[in-house]
């Protein structure tokens, strides 16, 4: 009889005692007293959050932000220019519009560069992945050149 205790259940047993388990496990939360609900949103109400890395001498100057906390609660706060979308690309969000070439009403650098000009327009409705990156390439290449700090202080 001792040696009948000490053997491994056999397929039969194993399974019996597993779907007992399995069975149990199923109709637990059906033993709970009471059902759980969700909190129902307040309005007005507060949103804790904790966050680290802040001290009293933090601002929320966004010039003067230095704390990657901040920036998350500066996103929360303000609004941007633009948004940056699900395929990467710049949409408006408080701008409506913008221009990058230097016809644009707003010129701050005042570059002007016809050659740029021309290859951002043709870039921009360029469908080829390849060939536009290259048009970009080319534009990034002629700002490099052009448009260094001498030129664009002289301007001023």
């Amino acid at each position: 009889m001792l040696e009948e205790e000490k053997r491994a259940p056999t397929r039969r047993e194993f399974s019996a005692k597993v779907s007992v388990l399995g069975l149990a496990a199923a109709l637990f939360p059906a033993l709970l007293s009471t059902p759980a609900h969700a909190a129902k949103p307040k309005k007005d109400g507060r949103f804790p959050a904790g966050v680290t890395g802040f001290t009293t001498t933090n601002t929320l100057d966004p010039a003067l932000l230095d704390d990657i906390g901040y920036h998350f609660i500066n996103w929360g706060l303000r609004n941007n220019l633009v948004e940056v979308d699900y395929k990467g690309e710049a949409i408006p969000e408080l701008a409506e519009s913008w221009e990058a070439t230097s016809d644009a009403p707003w010129n701050n650098s005042h570059f002007h560069h016809a050659r740029f000009d021309k290859l951002l327009k043709e870039a921009r409705a360029e469908r080829d992945q390849k060939k536009r990156a290259e048009m970009y390439f080319e534009c990034q290449q002629i700002v490099r050149d052009e448009a260094d700090g001498s030129k664009a202080s002289e301007r001023w």
